[in-house]
C-alpha cells in the first residue's frame, strides 16, 4: 500500500514538546495539522502526545486491524491494551531520571486491569472533541483521556503489536518491555501508576459533569444501570470502609449536581464488567449509556451546598495560576461530596484568584491576602473560617486522589484520639513540557524531624478542633519563618497525640518541584531545627 493510500494518518509527534505545557494552545495546533487534510481519505488518525514515532511494521499492523473490523462505526477510538504487570519502580526511574528512586510503598495501588493508552481515533471525532471546552489538565499528555468518549461501547481495545527478536517473537512480560519494544517511540515510557494517578481525576470529574448536565448541548445523558458500582471502597490491596456520615443510595446528589440513583452503590465491593478500566477505583462500565457528546462552552453551575461540610480543604497559593486549576478539579472530583475548599492567595501577581475555573462549584470559596504575608499566615486566616471537623491541607501544584477525602475521614472517625489522618502517596517530578512525571509510591513510614533530616507526613488531615488547640500553624519570626511549617505543625500535634490515623494506600499525589521554597531552603534545616528545639515549650512551639 501506498503512502498516499494509508488508511491512517500518521500525527505521532505532530506538535513540539515544548507546547505539550498548554494543553489548549497543543490541541488548537493539532486541529490546524489536521484541517490540512494531508490524507483527506485517512478515516482514522494515530496520535498519543507521548509518542514520538511508529514504525510501518506497526502501522501495517494496525491498518490489518481496521481492515478486519467487523461494524467499525461506533468505534470512536481503540486503545492498545498492554499486559498488565507488577510496577517496576527501580528500573523505569533510573530511565527517567538516572537517579534514585523513591521506594514503592508496602501496598502499592493494584492496577486497574488495563493500561490502555489511546492511539487511534476516528477523525471526525478527534476534531470535534479537541474544539470543544475542557478542564484543567497537567499536560497535554493527558489530552487523550479527557476527550475520550464517555460512552464505553464507542472504545475498542486492542491488542499490542508483537514483538520481535532475532529469533522469532517474544512474549508480552511486561508494560515496560511493551512499550520500549513494540515499535513505537515514546517521549516517556507510560507505566500504569503514570497514566492511572491522572486518569482516575480526570474520569470521575468527567462522570460528574455530565451527571450535572443531561441534555446539555447534544442532550448527554449517562444512565448508570444495575450492576454498575462506582465507589472509593475498591478493594486495592487493603480494604477501606468508608464512614463520615456519608449516604450513598437512590436519590444521592454529590454536591457538583451528580444525581446517582438506583442500581449505583457505593461500598468495599465493586463489580467489574467489560467496561473500560482508566483508573484506581473507577470503571465506566457497560451500564452507562450516551447520547452524544457534550460541547462545554462554560462550567455548569452545582446546586446550592447548605449543609455543613465535614472536611475543610486549605490551599494556600502564591503565583500559582498554571498548577492551580488541575489542584481544584482533584477536589471536584472527591467522591466525598461533603467538602468545601478554601483557596487563599496570599497577594499572587499573575491573576491566580481570576482563574474562571475557581468559579465552578459553590463550595469554592476565594479569599484574597495582599500584601504577600506567607503560607502559615494564610492557612491560619483559613482555619478561622473552616466549618468542618476536619482540615485537609492541599498545596496548589499538589491534588488528590478520588478518594482521598472519603478514606482520610473514615481513618479519622475510626480513631478518635487522632490529631492527624495521613497514608502513603503518589510521588512525582515536576518537568518544565511534560508535566508532572511519576516517580513511585511512598508508604507510610511516619512522622521523622531530627538533627539530620525531616519527612512530615505527607497527607494532612487535621482534626480541626485539635489544630486549634495549638494555635493553628506556628508563627515565627526571622530567616526562616516561611519554611518547614509542615514539620512544625506535625510536631506540635504528634507531642500531645502521637498515633495518626493511617490509611495504607495512595490517596495524595505530591509533585516535587526544583523553584519551590521548601526546596530552595531545604539547606538551611539543620539551624532550623536547633532554633526549633531551643524553643519547645510545653509540647509545642512557642
Amino acid at each position: 500500500m501506498k503512502e498516499s493510500e494509508t488508511l491512517i494518518e500518521n500525527l505521532a509527534k505532530a506538535v513540539p514538546e515544548s507546547w505539550l505545557a498548554d494543553p489548549r494552545r497543543y490541541a488548537d495546533q493539532l486541529i490546524r495539522n489536521l484541517e490540512k487534510d494531508t490524507h483527506p481519505q485517512s478515516e482514522w488518525v494515530l496520535w498519543n502526545p507521548a509518542a514520538t514515532g511508529v514504525s510501518r511494521p506497526v502501522m501495517d499492523y494496525l491498518e490489518q486491524l481496521i481492515n478486519r473490523m467487523p461494524d467499525p462505526l461506533h468505534i470512536k477510538v481503540m486503545t492498545l491494551d498492554f499486559v498488565p504487570a507488577q510496577a517496576d519502580y527501580r528500573r523505569r526511574s533510573s530511565l527517567y531520571f538516572g537517579q534514585k528512586e523513591a521506594a514503592p510503598a508496602d501496598k502499592p495501588p493494584a492496577s486497574s486491569g488495563v493500561a490502555a493508552l489511546p492511539l487511534l481515533w476516528r477523525r471526525e471525532f478527534l476534531l470535534h472533541q479537541l474544539s470543544r471546552a475542557f478542564e484543567p489538565l497537567p499536560s497535554a499528555l493527558y489530552l487523550p483521556y479527557e476527550i475520550m468518549p464517555l460512552n464505553p461501547q464507542q472504545i475498542m481495545a486492542i491488542p499490542a503489536p508483537p514483538l520481535h527478536h532475532s529469533n522469532g517473537p517474544v512474549e508480552h512480560k511486561s508494560l515496560y518491555t511493551c512499550v520500549l519494544r513494540s515499535g513505537i517511540k515514546w517521549r516517556i515510557a507510560p507505566s500504569s501508576e503514570q497514566l492511572e494517578g491522572v486518569a482516575s481525576v480526570i474520569a470521575k470529574s468527567r462522570e460528574y459533569r455530565a451527571a450535572a448536565s443531561p441534555g446539555r448541548n447534544g442532550s448527554m445523558g449517562i444512565q448508570q444501570g444495575s450492576g454498575v458500582q462506582l465507589g472509593s471502597g475498591v478493594q486495592q490491596g487493603s480494604v477501606v470502609q468508608q464512614g463520615s456520615g456519608v449516604q450513598q443510595g437512590s436519590g444521592v446528589q454529590q454536591g457538583s449536581g451528580v444525581q446517582q440513583g438506583s442500581g449505583v452503590q457505593r461500598g468495599s465491593g465493586v463489580q467489574r464488567g467489560s467496561g473500560v478500566q482508566l483508573s484506581w477505583g473507577v470503571q465506566l462500565g457497560p451500564g452507562m449509556q450516551q447520547g452524544s457528546e457534550v460541547q462545554q462552552d462554560t462550567w455548569p453551575p452545582a446546586p446550592p451546598c447548605e449543609a455543613m461540610p465535614a472536611v475543610s480543604i486549605l490551599l494556600a497559593v502564591y503565583n500559582m495560576r498554571e498548577s492551580l486549576g488541575w489542584a481544584v478539579r482533584s477536589v471536584l472530583a472527591q467522591t466525598f461530596p461533603e467538602w468545601e475548599l478554601l483557596i487563599g492567595d496570599d497577594g499572587s501577581e499573575d491573576g491566580t484568584a481570576d482563574l474562571p475555573y475557581l468559579q465552578s462549584d459553590p463550595r469554592i470559596h476565594i479569599h484574597r491576602f495582599s500584601p504577600n504575608r506567607g503560607k502559615v499566615f494564610v492557612l491560619n486566616e483559613l482555619l478561622s473560617l473552616a466549618r468542618g471537623r476536619y482540615v485537609l491541607e492541599l498545596d496548589g501544584d499538589d491534588w488528590l486522589q478520588p478518594e482521598a477525602a472519603a478514606l482520610l475521614a473514615a481513618a479519622m472517625d475510626g480513631a478518635p484520639e487522632a490529631a492527624i489522618a495521613t497514608g502513603a502517596s503518589g510521588l512525582w517530578q515536576g518537568t518544565r513540557h511534560l508535566g508532572p512525571l511519576w516517580r513511585g509510591a511512598l508508604p507510610y513510614r511516619g512522622h521523622r524531624a531530627d538533627a539530620d533530616a525531616a519527612a512530615p507526613l505527607v497527607p494532612r488531615l487535621y482534626r480541626a478542633a485539635m489544630l486549634r488547640g495549638i494555635g493553628g500553624w506556628p508563627r515565627r519570626t526571622g530567616a526562616d519563618a516561611r519554611l518547614f511549617e509542615d514539620i512544625a505543625v506535625c510536631e506540635a500535634l504528634l507531642a500531645e497525640h502521637p498515633e495518626p490515623a493511617v490509611v495504607h494506600r495512595p490517596v495524595y499525589h505530591r509533585v516535587l518541584r526544583a523553584d519551590s521554597v521548601s526546596q530552595r531552603g531545604g539547606a538551611r534545616y539543620p539551624a532550623w531545627f536547633s532554633a526549633q528545639a531551643d524553643n519547645m515549650k510545653g509540647g509545642h512551639p512557642q
